[in-house]
């Protein structure tokens, strides 16, 4: 039987320009420390936060807790993750307007950002 390929809700819903980055970020300098790496691993990737963004992202769709501006210009959801400070993160999303090389996603990754960010948009409670 064929090993049936993972194919990721989050990348479907969103375009991540340099996702590797953005989420070292997150780990190295917004998120509570933690370790996000299996033990075995050779290489520091961050792959358990990347499972755990995936994972979380699935469930919140499944529940409807995507939040949407009333325009549908911006998205964002509640990752979970916290500061140091306990301040919840939001991974937030702007429209994708120049979809490229047959890649369509209803939206582009803009940044983590802390509930007290001031670009974060009214819309979060």
């Amino acid at each position: 039987m064929a090993k049936k390929q993972f194919i990721s809700e989050l990348f479907k819903f969103a375009l991540f320009p340099n996702y590797d980055n953005a989420i070292s970020y997150l780990a190295d300098n917004l998120a509570d420390k933690e370790v996000w790496d299996f033990s075995d691993s050779t290489k520091k990737n961050n792959s358990i936060l990347k499972n755990y963004l995936e994972f979380t992202f699935r469930k919140l769709k499944q529940e409807k807790k995507i939040t949407f501006t009333t325009d549908n210009k911006y998205a964002c959801f509640n990752t979970g993750l916290v500061t140091v400070n306990l301040e919840d993160i939001f991974a937030f999303f702007e429209e994708y307007k120049n979809p490229k090389d047959g890649y369509s996603t209803p939206f582009c990754f803009k940044a983590f950002l802390k509930k007290s960010d001031n670009i974060l948009p009214s819309f979060i409670n």
